[in-house]
């Protein structure tokens, strides 16, 4: 997402991905491929995202406003100006991924 992106993407909230937005398989071979958002992109993200093998990078004005985002990723990068507004309400699939820390892990 770049620029003046606006992307407004909700996770499935039944079936066997529920609460999950993005997932890539922890055997996908693409550990050096990296995930951007940038510039002044100005989205709403509802959900998991799961890129273990894969890095996510926030930079610039980002901008995420959220009812539930939850991000695995490899590495993931924060520069400029990035903020996320995120709040998991009952029942919105936050559930996919149980606990509540925030661990980083070299």
């Amino acid at each position: 997402m770049n620029g003046g992106a606006t992307v407004n993407l909700t996770a499935p909230t039944t079936g066997t991905y529920q609460g999950v937005l993005i997932y890539q398989d922890r055997r996908a071979t693409l550990s050096n491929q990296s995930n951007k958002v940038n510039g002044n992109s100005a989205s709403k993200l509802q959900g998991a995202v799961y890129v273990a093998s894969q890095e996510v990078e926030f930079t610039g004005t980002t901008g995420l406003n959220t009812n539930c985002f939850q991000l695995v990723a490899r590495r993931i990068t924060w520069s400029g100006n990035s903020a996320i507004t995120n709040v998991c309400p009952a029942g919105s699939g936050a559930q996919s991924f149980t606990g509540t820390a925030v661990r980083l892990v070299g």
